[in-house]
C-alpha cells in the first residue's frame, strides 16, 4: 500500500512539472513572437529608408549632372568671348584675315 501513495505523488508532481514547463513555453513563445513583429517593423523601416536614400541620391546625382552641364556650357560659351575678343585685339594691330574670321564666327554663333 505504500507504492501507490508514491506513485500517486510522482504522478502529481509529473503534472505540476508538465503545466510548469508549457506555462515556460507559452511565455517564451509570446516573447518570441513580440521580438518577431519587432524585427519585422524595423525591417519595413529600414526597408523605407533605403528607398528614400536611394530616391535622394538619384536626385543628387541628377542634379551634379545638370550641374556639370551648365558649367561645360558656361566654360565653352566663356571661351569662345575670349578667343573673339583676342582676335578682335589681333585684328586691330595688323592682320585684315583675324577680321574675316571675327565676322564668319559672329555670323555662326548666337549669344
Amino acid at each position: 500500500m505504500l507504492i501507490f501513495p508514491s506513485v500517486k505523488k510522482n504522478q502529481l508532481r509529473l503534472e505540476q512539472l508538465n503545466h510548469e514547463l508549457e506555462d515556460r513555453v507559452a511565455e517564451r513563445t509570446r516573447e518570441l513572437q513580440l521580438s518577431n513583429e519587432d524585427l519585422q517593423q524595423q525591417i519595413a523601416q529600414r526597408k523605407q529608408m533605403e528607398k528614400a536614400l536611394r530616391v535622394a541620391r538619384d536626385a543628387a546625382e541628377e542634379a551634379n549632372r545638370s550641374k556639370d552641364k551648365y558649367l561645360a556650357a558656361v566654360s565653352h560659351d566663356l571661351l569662345l568671348q575670349i578667343f573673339i575678343t583676342e582676335l578682335q585685339f589681333m585684328s586691330t594691330l595688323c592682320n585684315p584675315i583675324f577680321k574675316l574670321m571675327i565676322e564668319l564666327l559672329k555670323t555662326r554663333l548666337v549669344f
